[in-house]
Order: C-alpha cells, then sequence, then structure tokens
C-alpha cells in the first residue's frame, strides 16, 4: 500500500541526514534514486530480482581485487524487519 518512489525516496532523506549526499556522484548516471558518500554511490530502486520490493546496488571503493563479474546480490529483508 506505499508508494515505492516515495519510500526509496524516504530512504535516501534518512541517508542524507546521516552524511550522505542527494544525486549520483559527477559523471554517472543510474537508474533510480542515488546517493553517494566519498568514492560511494548507493542506487535505490525497484529490484531487478523477481519477488523482491526494492534493491540497493552500492558502487565504488572495493578493497577486494578479486573478479566480481559472477557475484550475485543477496537479501537483507530478515535482517531490515529483525532490527
Amino acid at each position: 500500500g506505499v508508494d515505492r518512489n516515495a519510500y526509496f525516496e524516504q530512504i535516501a532523506k534518512t541517508m542524507e541526514a546521516n552524511g550522505w549526499s542527494a544525486g549520483p556522484l559527477p559523471e554517472q548516471h543510474v537508474f533510480g534514486t542515488a546517493i553517494h558518500q566519498g568514492g560511494v554511490m548507493a542506487s535505490i530502486g525497484i529490484s531487478p530480482f523477481l519477488g523482491a520490493d526494492g534493491a540497493v546496488q552500492l558502487f565504488g571503493e572495493c578493497r577486494n581485487m578479486g573478479d566480481h563479474r559472477y557475484d550475485n546480490g543477496f537479501s537483507i529483508k530478515d535482517h531490515l524487519r529483525s532490527g
């Protein structure tokens, strides 16, 4: 019963109140609502995965130099509901 886009915007506003900046990193274009802090950017929006309500994709400073091409996303729904 909640407008998804309004919900994603509220998540971004909450993160902005905690030190993140609105919008994508300079010269970056993303789908959904974007916020950034330092060299890290988060894109918040509708999930591409069947059965999921929303998704947060993080881009930026990864210090794991391994190959991430085949990494899969994972759900944190249970963590959000327990906290």
